[in-house]
């Protein structure tokens, strides 16, 4: 979960996909069918409220929730 955050934070305009967090994070490519960051998506979700939003393939930090 702390891999998901620090790469959407260093993501551009605090965006990122599926494809992207899985080669970066765990080195998956693009045939493997898995619902690893669903999962942790969804954990976070619930932790952080408002803040992670997920619309279409795209997961936003939705960082003015923050302040």
């Amino acid at each position: 979960e702390n891999q998901i955050l620090y790469h959407m934070l260093l993501s551009d305009q605090y965006v990122t996909n599926k494809s992207n967090m899985s080669k970066l994070i765990w080195d998956f490519n693009d045939n493997i069918k898995t619902s690893t960051i669903e999962t942790h998506i969804y954990k976070l979700k619930k932790k952080l409220k408002n803040i992670i939003v997920v619309n279409k393939n795209k997961y936003y930090l939705d960082i003015k929730e923050i302040y």
